[in-house]
This record gives structure tokens, C-alpha cells and sequence, in this order.
């Protein structure tokens, strides 16, 4: 019954975090868009396409890290699922780790969503653990 209600607050989390780092993402898309279509043709687009191409990666983010939560609350009743979801939350925590690695947050405030992304990892992989030994 515990590793059910893990997987179950880890998935809510997660569709949360996912919901919101869509909603800022979808945010940010429009205003570097509305910053490139103020920019004169004789300034440079470079650094906004990239700009762009870093708002379209944390857009795929979020709705990766939706359907994590959406796969964690709909198995959580499934034990035959546990060895797909204890992959995904190391998957889960992996990334969080990788982008730790190769971006190092510049401030504590930026620190907070890696560690809260592996954390949950840790919920996931645990709540599938227990549902896997119930």
C-alpha cells in the first residue's frame, strides 16, 4: 500500500512541476519572440535562435516530465509495472543529475529543481520498489 502512495504523490508532484515548467516555458517562448520581432534585421538573430532552441528544450522537458507523472499515478496499481517505472525514475534521475553536471545552477534558487527532480526520483524509484515487494 506505501510504494502505491508514493508512486501516487511522486506522479502528482511531478504532473505539477510539469505543468508549470510548461506554462513558463510557453511564457518565455512568446516573449523571446516578441523580443526577435523588435530586434532591427542589422542586429544579430544568433543568440535569439539559441535562446529559442533552450525555451523549446524545457517545453519537451515539462511534457516528459507530465507524462512521468501521468505513467506513475496510473501504474501505481499495477505491480506488473514496477520494473518500467523504477527504469523511469532513474531515467528521471540521471537527467537531473546530467543537467547538474553540464549546466551548474548559478544561484541556490537554482539549485532547488534539480534537487526537487531527484528527489521525486528517489519517491518513484522507492514507490515502485515497495509496489514491486507488496
Amino acid at each position: 500500500m506505501r510504494g502505491r502512495t508514493y508512486l501516487l504523490v511522486a506522479g502528482i508532484l511531478l504532473v505539477i512541476s510539469g505543468c508549470v515548467g510548461l506554462l513558463m516555458g510557453i511564457v518565455a517562448q512568446v516573449l523571446m519572440a516578441q523580443i526577435a520581432a523588435g530586434l532591427s534585421s542589422s542586429q544579430s538573430q544568433a543568440p535569439m535562435g539559441l535562446d529559442m532552441l533552450t525555451m523549446a528544450i524545457l517545453v519537451i522537458s515539462a511534457a516528459i516530465t507530465i507524462v512521468i507523472g501521468v505513467l506513475g499515478i496510473i501504474w501505481r496499481e499495477r505491480p506488473d509495472k514496477t520494473t518500467p517505472l523504477k527504469v523511469i525514475g532513474i531515467v528521471l534521475i540521471a537527467l537531473a543529475v546530467l543537467g547538474l553536471i553540464f549546466s551548474p545552477p548559478a544561484s541556490l534558487i537554482a539549485l532547488i529543481s534539480p534537487l526537487a527532480t531527484i528527489a521525486l526520483g528517489v519517491v518513484y524509484v522507492v514507490g515502485a520498489y515497495l509496489n514491486e515487494r507488496s
